[in-house]
């Protein structure tokens, strides 16, 4: 399976792509409709409109805040009208049904939507009836509405995937800290294990070989007793002391810190950059992981309630 991340920054390269399709076939647009305008004050007009429809594409596709790209779109529909009613002989209605595809995608639902679209089609339908001198060309108002509304449903659908893969990142998320947390709970039982058991096991076997010890020096034993004795006292005291060098050692484990921001920023479902600035200090371990866990919850937080 695709991981979200992933999946998300897949989807956001085709939306850039078809921004970047829709600017050239814009220039496109504008490079056939200034030979069609008439005189040279009418192919220096269409130029400029078009030139200013192109500004306006760009910055509806491109633009964070839903009110630039709302006066982008809306921008980029205007010179369409103007251009296809300066060179009827051109290709301004691109400029035209661009704007009406994407518009109602950075518009919020309701009355306010559906007047604009109503109202580019008619104003649609009318010019090209107008100019083909023809009711037929209403038909292309209707066009322009259906455009709209397949628009509108595929940015609906791809709102609905993000935060599918929004909740997917979360529940990974959640897993990874389950995990980690069932790798904490059974390092401490080992620990506990290892004190509670092994530890007082090693301890009083010390005590009994010394006490051993010297009751057999009491009663006069030869170094043959007393040296293997003495030998078996010190690994006894040796395996005391390795036990708790272990058992501080899953203590002290190490946790994620800061330098596991850059894989987690990797997993991040969408588009995040990390950037480091000023010079690198040093941070005790505590802090360190206290960094990683902010990061990792503002991350989670945007995944969840800022998808998109």
């Amino acid at each position: 399976m695709n991981h979200p991340a992933a999946t998300i920054r897949h989807h956001e390269k085709l939306r850039e792509r078809r921004g970047l399709v829709g600017a050239v076939a814009m220039l496109i647009s504008v490079v056939v409709s200034v030979p069609a305008a008439s005189g040279t004050g009418g192919k220096v007009i269409v130029g400029v409109l078009g030139a200013v429809a192109v500004a306006g594409t760009l910055l509806g596709q491109r633009a964070s805040s839903a009110r630039w790209a709302v006066a982008g779109l809306s921008l980029t529909i205007v010179m369409g009208f103007a251009i296809t009613a300066l060179a009827p002989a051109g290709l301004g209605e691109v400029a035209i049904l661009f704007g009406t595809a994407f518009l109602p995608t950075r518009m919020a639902p309701g009355r306010a939507r559906t007047a604009v679209i109503a109202t580019v089609a008619t104003g649609f339908g009318v010019l090209i009836m107008l100019i083909t001198r023809s009711a037929a060309g209403l038909l292309a108002g209707v066009a322009a509405w259906i455009l709209a509304d397949r628009f509108v449903e595929h940015a609906a659908l791809e709102a609905e995937r993000n935060r599918a893969m929004a909740l997917l990142a979360e529940v990974e998320a959640s897993r990874q800290a389950q995990s980690e947390a069932a790798a904490l709970e059974e390092r401490a039982r080992i620990v506990r294990e290892m004190h509670d058991v092994l530890a007082h096991s090693l301890a009083a076997l010390s005590m009994q070989l010394q006490a051993l010890r010297a009751v057999a020096a009491g009663e006069g034993a030869g170094e043959s007793l007393t040296g293997p004795l003495d030998r078996a006292a010190d690994l006894a005291r040796d395996g005391v002391q390795e036990v708790r060098a272990a058992v501080g050692a899953l203590r002290g484990a190490p946790q994620r810190g800061v330098d596991g921001l850059a894989a987690l920023v990797e997993r991040y479902p969408g588009t995040v950059r990390m950037r480091v600035a000023g010079k690198e200090g040093r941070l005790s371990p505590a802090a360190d992981h206290a960094v990683y866990r902010a990061v990792q919850e503002a991350l989670t937080n945007a995944a969840r309630y800022a998808t998109g």
